[in-house]
């Protein structure tokens, strides 16, 4: 019982203070979100953000034309020798993800609503979390169409952002207004037309295994 009064403890201080009232949340209620979340975050192992270790490597590269390096995104390993990373593709399952020079990957646009797993499993890898300004919540992630995809909303990175189960409920209450590039700045609007503090924009993964 301590282990799990624990863990829901640190779920509970991770939510910030509520967008609404700029107050905490009275405490059985952040309880609660976390058991909700605790709960859910263990999902059937094929679930899109099962885990699951991404290699970026160029296609030149995984066939054998060039031995430029690949990278790992794992907070404990960058760099991979591309010898490595062709091991990997030998018995590992392989998602193919079309990239625009800026490193955006190109989605499915309009072709449907729904996030394909590995499309999912992008998005949820490059925000590392919920982007609502002041979340540091890690679990229970879902992706989010910026612009709803009944009003036009693509299906795509540029289309679509992580957020946990407390602000994704929050986000459609009335007048809530969430704008911007998911690769890059979001601007979160409350329903008084004030904005909350800009969130930090996700670092390009190779500017993330540089740093790291």
């Amino acid at each position: 019982m301590a282990m799990v009064r624990a863990a829901l403890e640190r779920q509970a201080e991770r939510y910030g203070k509520d967008p609404d009232t700029d107050r905490w949340a009275p405490r059985p209620q952040r309880l609660a979100d976390a058991l909700v979340d605790l709960t859910t975050a263990a999902r059937p192992s094929t679930a899109a953000d099962r885990a699951t270790a991404v290699v970026h490597i160029d296609w030149d590269n995984l066939a054998g034309h060039c031995d430029d390096d690949a990278y790992l995104d794992l907070p404990f390993a960058a760099g991979l020798a591309a010898t490595e990373a062709r091991a990997m593709a030998c018995d590992g399952r392989l998602d193919i993800w079309l990239q625009h020079p800026d490193g955006a990957t190109i989605g499915i646009g309009r072709t449907s609503q729904s996030w394909p797993p590995w499309l999912y499993r992008k998005i949820i890898h490059r925000d590392m979390g919920c982007r609502w300004p002041g979340c540091s919540n890690e679990i229970g992630l879902h992706v989010h169409h910026e612009k709803p995809y009944g009003q036009g909303g693509t299906t795509d990175t540029k289309g679509g952002f992580c957020l946990c189960n407390r602000h994704h409920h929050i986000r459609h209450k009335p007048g809530w207004q969430i704008t911007g590039d998911p690769d890059d700045q979001l601007t979160f609007t409350r329903p008084d037309g004030t904005t909350l503090p800009p969130s930090r924009p996700p670092l390009h993964p190779q500017l993330k295994a540089k740093v790291a």
